[in-house]
């Protein structure tokens, strides 16, 4: 396959990359189960390779404006995967900003009096306001859950991974 080929193939895939991982994370409730972070992982890690393997030998293709945008697709790259490797080690020490259930709630902030008023205190943030509406365990039921504005659930466990999965 000829390198012009490749570059393209590259280019194009990591806008795709880009803009379906971009567009999961301003939706902060996109659902985990329909693209999953491990695939979104192996993908990209994919793309690194061949990234990397670009930079062996660009041939003609070697000029500075393609070096600048193999550069910039690297840090792209590497920028995503800091951000799909968000998991918990200990459901209660869990400080990721992940604010969603499996269902797609919004989280609601844990200082709210809604959907019912409760004695939580063990936040792994240095307050229950700092903890906002992000996904916390703070009575150890073994995976970061959240208040949700439903009158029947109230909560609804949240789609972070243990961090020993990932691996």
């Amino acid at each position: 396959m000829e390198i012009r080929t490749i570059f393209f193939f590259i280019v194009s895939a990591v806008i795709t990359v880009t803009y379906v991982l971009s567009n999961e994370y301003e939706n902060s409730c996109f659902l985990a189960s329909s693209h999953p972070r491990r695939l979104a992982q192996d993908y990209i890690g994919k793309l690194q390779e061949l990234t990397d393997s670009l930079s062996v030998d660009l041939g003609e293709c070697s000029s500075p404006k393609t070096l600048k945008r193999v550069n910039s697709i690297r840090n792209t790259l590497t920028s995503f995967q800091h951000d799909l490797t968000d998991c918990f080690t200990e459901s209660t020490t869990y400080t990721g900003k992940r604010n969603c259930t499996i269902s797609g709630y919004q989280c609601i902030n844990w200082d709210s009096k809604v959907p019912q008023e409760h004695e939580l205190t063990q936040f792994p943030d240095d307050s229950i306001k700092e903890a906002g509406n992000y996904c916390r365990d703070p009575n150890g039921k073994g995976l970061p859950w959240c208040y949700i504005k439903d009158p029947i659930k109230k909560f609804e466990i949240c789609p972070v991974p243990n961090c020993a999965a990932l691996e």
